[in-house]
């Protein structure tokens, strides 16, 4: 079985998360009452999205191996209505 590690971003999700991240270093920041926070806790903050995006992988991949045989791998081709397999090299027809 072919485990390669896959992440989608999306850019606009990136976007906010940086807009959050330098917004108490701005001018607004007297506005809304921010006070800029230590730069250790950006480490901290970088240290666990980290953690929690390696363990969700190892739990997926767990999950996926150990009930990946309940799965059913057979779906129809919304666009050629075919009965198609899927599988790591994407849509496949069905024998």
């Amino acid at each position: 079985m072919n485990h390669r590690f896959r992440i989608k971003i999306s850019i606009p999700v990136i976007l906010l998360v940086a807009a959050a991240c330098i917004l108490p270093f701005t001018i607004m920041s007297s506005i809304f009452g921010f006070i800029p926070p230590p730069v250790s806790f950006f480490g901290v903050l970088a240290g666990l999205v980290i953690g929690y995006l390696v363990l969700v992988e190892l739990v997926k991949r767990w999950f996926y191996c150990r009930y990946s045989s309940f799965i059913d791998r057979r779906t129809t081709d919304p666009i050629t209505h075919v009965t198609v397999k899927t599988g790591d090299r994407g849509w496949q027809e069905y024998r």
